[in-house]
C-alpha cells in the first residue's frame, strides 16, 4: 500500500492470478485508490495516467474523482458432494451497489 496527500493506492491480485491461472484479460487495474475523504468511494485509478499525475490533477482541480465500478449482481449456487450442480444446496447473491458489496441467500423457506 502506498500513502499520498490525498489518499491510498492499494495494490491486490485476483485469487485465478494467485493460484496461477491466467492473468486477467482486458486493461483491469490491479490497484485500487482509496481516497482520504468520506464521501469519495474507493474505486479503480483511470488507465490513461500514472496514479501520481491522477492525484496531483484532482488535487489542482484539473479532473474530478473517478466513478467506482458500476453495481452489478453475481449468482453463485453452494454446491458440495453430496448436492452437484445438477441440484445445488442453496442460491447465493453478491451485489455491488455504489461500490459496496452486499451478500445474500435464497434458503428452502423461500426467504
Amino acid at each position: 500500500m502506498t500513502e499520498y496527500e490525498d489518499a491510498w493506492l492499494v495494490p491486490f491480485n485476483t485469487r485465478t492470478y494467485l493460484d496461477g491461472g491466467p492473468p486477467p484479460t482486458g486493461l483491469l487495474p490491479s490497484a485500487a485508490v482509496v481516497p482520504k475523504y468520506a464521501d469519495v468511494a474507493p474505486h479503480y485509478p483511470p488507465n490513461a495516467l500514472p496514479v501520481e499525475e491522477y492525484l496531483r490533477r484532482v488535487r489542482r482541480g484539473e479532473m474530478a474523482w473517478s466513478s467506482p465500478p458500476p453495481d452489478r449482481v453475481t449468482y453463485y449456487a453452494k454446491i458440495s458432494e453430496r448436492a452437484p450442480r445438477t441440484r445445488p444446496k442453496g442460491l447465493l447473491r453478491r451485489r455491488l451497489v455504489n461500490g459496496r458489496l452486499i451478500d445474500e441467500r435464497f434458503v428452502s423457506s423461500l426467504r
